[in-house]
This record gives C-alpha cells, sequence and structure tokens, in this order.
C-alpha cells in the first residue's frame, strides 16, 4: 500500500492499472489473446481494490505482457490495422508504443514510491 504521497496511488494500484490497461487494448484489438487474462482489479459493491500478492501481479503481468507481444506480433505480421470497438491504431508499432508511454508513466510513479 506504499504511496508517493497521500492520495496518491499505491503502487498495488499501479501494477493492477497497468494489467487493466493491458486487458482493455488487448481485448478491444485482439480478443482471442485476452480471453485468459487476470484483471488485478475486483469489485466489491462501490469498492474497488488492487491485487497485493506480488506473485499473482507478476504471474499476471508476465500473462499479459506475452498477450500484447502477441497481437503486436500478429499485426506486424498481418500488416492489418489493430481496430476495436473504442480504439484503433494504424500500425501495432503505434500500439506498442502506446503501451510503453502508458507503462513508463506508471513506472516511473512506482520508482518515486521507492525513492
Amino acid at each position: 500500500e506504499t504511496r508517493a504521497m497521500e492520495g496518491s496511488p499505491s503502487i498495488a494500484v499501479q501494477f493492477s492499472h497497468i494489467q487493466h490497461t493491458r486487458l482493455f487494448f488487448v481485448s478491444q484489438t485482439a480478443p482471442e489473446f485476452a480471453q485468459d487474462l487476470t484483471p488485478l482489479f475486483r469489485q466489491e459493491g462501490e469498492d474497488r481494490f488492487a491485487e497485493r500478492d506480488p506473485q499473482r501481479i507478476t504471474q499476471a503481468l508476465n500473462e499479459s505482457a506475452k498477450a500484447v507481444g502477441e497481437t503486436v506480433k500478429r499485426g506486424v505480421k498481418t500488416g492489418q490495422e489493430l481496430k476495436g470497438t473504442n480504439v484503433a491504431y494504424e500500425h501495432p508499432i503505434l500500439f506498442l508504443q502506446h503501451m510503453l508511454w502508458h507503462e513508463g508513466y506508471h513506472v516511473g510513479q512506482i520508482k518515486l514510491v521507492l525513492k
């Protein structure tokens, strides 16, 4: 539950959010690769809780990283745009670039917390 300052997201929330974002974008652009991925947030009524077990976080992030990689690999191989109901990337490298920017921000936040 460590956080940079009061009111900012904890490390668990940062990792759970990265997973949530991967799940959303892979399910939009290559749903077949998202089917078996594990969400790290759980909903209880109006409250949403982040996973706190490091092993579960690690396993889920490793699986979703593979799904992102497969999505990009297939897109490069077929040359098709990655499109979904709510997102579209003209080239799969743009999807990968988005993932890197997004995760880079959150990794920076995690590093700030750990300092």
